[in-house]
């Protein structure tokens, strides 16, 4: 009980929310990407320095354990990997439901991570098993 009220929610969905937030924000930029088709582009779109939508990029591929884009020479277009052309077609037919599939495998190490320790860490990641 909270404040006279009964909660209802638990600690537990709160975190699984969380989780979804954190992981949705970070997908965001590798949407700009797709769309604008460069770093710079999704940059100048989302106001920041392509370096954070590099970083944010890095990010998801350790999250996902996956290369999403390939490499490429600054102001030029950003090719996707295999992978990264099926997230974006999964993100744009079902963005909620492309996170939770992400999120399936609950990568606790990296969840715990700061950003810096994420993209800077090795992108194969030890997986929890519960």
């Amino acid at each position: 009980m909270y404040n006279g009220h009964t909660m209802t929610m638990t600690i537990d969905e709160s975190l699984a929310r969380r989780r979804i937030h954190l992981i949705a924000d970070h997908v965001e930029y590798f949407v700009f990407l797709c769309l604008t088709g460069s770093m710079e582009g999704a940059a100048e779109k989302m106001l920041v320095h392509p370096k954070s939508v590099s970083n944010h990029i890095k990010w998801i591929e350790r999250f996902a354990g996956k290369k999403i884009v390939q490499k490429n020479a600054p102001g030029h277009t950003t090719p996707l990997s295999a992978y990264g052309k099926q997230l974006f077609a999964d993100l744009e037919s079902d963005f909620l439901g492309t996170i939770k599939k992400l999120d399936a495998d609950k990568v606790e190490d990296l969840l715990a991570q700061s950003f810096v320790e994420t993209i800077k860490g090795p992108v194969a990641l030890r997986k929890k098993r519960k």
